[in-house]
């Protein structure tokens, strides 16, 4: 398992004891977004995340 899919895993089951760990949640997507740097709340903000969450 590569680095990435690990780092998904762990976000997708994050606050979930029932989650499989194959989807994640839009709340989950924007938390992982946002440890990882990629949102910094000017550049890319939550309302960026949640709009592309949505189309995917």
């Amino acid at each position: 398992m590569s680095e990435l899919e690990k780092a998904f895993h762990k976000f997708a089951v994050y606050g979930d004891t029932a989650a499989t760990g194959n989807d994640m949640t839009g709340k989950n997507f924007s938390k992982m977004l946002k440890e990882c740097g990629v949102m910094d709340g000017k550049a890319v903000t939550s309302t960026d995340v949640d709009i592309v969450f949505n189309k995917v």
